[in-house]
């Protein structure tokens, strides 16, 4: 079991059966989390950047969101809120996540289309975006990093993109993750 405790006296721990966060407000305890989101967003007055929020979400089973903020001022402490910050990450992978992807990996090579965030559905030939019915086959397709979000881009036609932001896509790194493999695959 890994805990972590925080500055306002909340506390996460997980497990490999569970997920618990206890605050203020009460204890909210997950027994299969369906997914989780993370990133970073500054934090600023006026027109000053005085700091950053690392924030962790994770969806429940019961549709709850159990969500983890970690903020960093003026620099201070910076590495030490980075550290847990991705400590928690790396455990939520480890207990929880990665047996999410190896399945969603083994059902999409058994030719099974994958919906995320009610969004984006990646299949056999490529990534649908939504209600819009675009699409962009892998054989043109493009991944671009950016701070908080990836593009993924059609490199036949350049207005053919779309956004995959961080904080605000349900498991973004799992979709990023598959499209990367994917591709990897398809260019070796």
């Amino acid at each position: 079991m890994q805990s972590f405790s925080f500055s306002d006296n909340s506390e996460l721990r997980i497990t490999d059966s569970q997920i618990e966060f206890e605050n203020s407000w009460g204890t909210i305890t997950s027994l299969a989390p369906v997914a989780f989101r993370y990133g970073t967003s500054p934090i600023d007055i006026y027109e000053f950047r005085i700091g950053y929020k690392y924030l962790i979400q994770v969806l429940t089973e019961s549709n709850r969101t159990i969500s983890i903020p970690i903020k960093n001022y003026f620099g201070i402490g910076r590495e030490k809120a980075y550290s847990k910050y991705a400590k928690i990450i790396n455990c939520l992978l480890s207990a929880h996540f990665e047996n999410i992807f190896q399945e969603v990996i083994s059902k999409y090579n058994d030719g099974n289309n994958f919906v995320f965030d009610d969004k984006y559905s990646v299949t056999g030939d490529g990534l649908l975006i939504g209600s819009k019915e675009k699409f962009i086959p892998f054989g043109e397709m493009e991944i671009e990093e950016r701070f908080d979000h990836f593009i993924v881009n059609s490199t036949t036609n350049p207005r053919l993109f779309t956004n995959i932001y961080y904080l605000k896509t349900w498991n973004s790194s799992m979709i990023y993750s598959l499209l990367k493999s994917i591709l990897n695959e398809i260019k070796s």
